[in-house]
């Protein structure tokens, strides 16, 4: 999933309080809404819920909640929280426990959650290696095609070999394993530049199969089926018109215009200009450069916040405004150098993925220089 602002956080110890932690007041409520308006942030730019980000942003400040409290910091219904902590338990977001000697819930975040509510890191990590084994079943079968479809089989191949590109970017930046070479990808040598892939119904099916997987498993945006499928045709066909679209897809024109204007903006896709009489053009040439722009876009972004919380952690340690609490002072200081900690990680991630798409962009480049 692209979302991928997750990273791993420190580990630390967790125990089950016997009663909810105090709040913050007065000044230092102000610190506590700026941590919030970080992960809001988050969730603007990754089109993930809002008024369920504000529950996990609270979390992630004071770690253990019950729902009363939940009511009074978010202002929203116990109906709302009620059903936002039952999709967090689903999740396993948060676990819940009993505080002893009374019948209150207290709910405990997932540490494995850094930033956002999207899949934590390492389960990302664990299905990039099944969607490889899937793809290469795939490419195996697309092998026995070609004697019969020699071009359009050759084609999804190496739109397969894209994906598996991508995978080897990812695997470059969170892994220590060993580099495998990058695949050929290129298809300007298969198809001429204005025109469509048709497949024949064999490889159809190959197709849908993975469009199936990707939309089931989240692949590029959590919880948006429409857009993860329209971005699987992408992937595979490397350019299609908004008819084709419309027929693959089953959807209506302004539901695929709608939602590809905005992922075109965060460079998913490429967009012809709009012409009088002439069909809308989407593009989505390398994938793996194209997908991974979209990550290290949204790590800038994480990145770009580092000087404010470096700049609220100097005013809690040196303004005598915010230190009638000392003790919510010191603890809300310990939570944005965690925040400061996490962003670090982030820069350190973000070089890898820089350098593995750096290399990506090398190849890429010489091999379509030599078609």
């Amino acid at each position: 999933m692209l979302v991928d602002e997750s990273e791993f956080e420190m580990e630390r110890k967790v125990m089950v309080k016997d009663a909810p932690m105090e709040m913050a007041t007065g000044t230092l409520k102000k610190v506590e809404q700026h941590i919030v308006d970080f992960y809001l942030k988050i969730a603007e730019k990754n089109k993930i819920d809002i008024k369920l980000t504000e529950i996990f942003a609270y979390f992630k400040i004071y770690h253990f909640l019950t729902q009363k409290q939940l009511k009074k910091l978010t202002g929203s219904s116990i109906g709302f929280i009620s059903n936002s902590l039952k999709l967090f338990l689903q999740s396993s977001i948060v676990t819940r426990n009993f505080i002893p000697k009374t019948h209150t819930n207290i709910y405990t975040i997932n540490d494995e959650y850094v930033f956002s509510i999207v899949t934590p890191r390492a389960q990302v990590n664990r299905n990039n290696v099944e969607h490889e084994k899937f793809i290469i079943k795939l490419q195996s079968k697309l092998e026995k095609l070609k004697t019969i479809y020699p071009l359009k089989s050759k084609f999804l191949l190496r739109r397969l070999n894209g994906i598996r590109n991508y995978l080897e970017t990812q695997r470059r930046a969170h892994s220590e394993l060993e580099k495998t070479d990058y695949l050929e990808e290129e298809i300007s040598d298969l198809l001429p530049g204005d025109e469509f892939i048709e497949y024949p119904p064999e490889i159809e099916d190959l197709e849908s199969s993975l469009v199936d997987r990707f939309v089931r498993m989240n692949m590029f945006i959590e919880d948006d089926p429409i857009i993860n499928k329209i971005l699987t045709f992408l992937i595979t066909r490397e350019k299609i018109s908004q008819e084709m679209l419309l027929k693959l897809t089953g959807y209506s024109r302004s539901t695929i215009s709608r939602n590809l204007a905005g992922y075109g903006k965060q460079d998913y896709v490429t967009i012809s200009k709009k012409e009088y009489l002439k069909p809308r053009i989407y593009y989505m040439d390398s994938i793996g450069i194209y997908l991974n722009e979209v990550i290290l876009n949204n790590r800038r972004f994480l990145i770009s916040w580092r000087p404010t919380f470096t700049n609220l952690l100097s005013q809690l340690e040196l303004n005598t405004k915010y230190n009638k609490n000392k003790e919510m002072n010191k603890f809300l200081q310990t939570k944005i150098k965690d925040l400061i900690a996490n962003i670090d990680l982030v820069i350190k991630r973000a070089q890898l993925l820089e350098n593995a798409q750096n290399e990506l962009k090398e190849f890429v480049l010489k091999n379509r220089e030599m078609m």
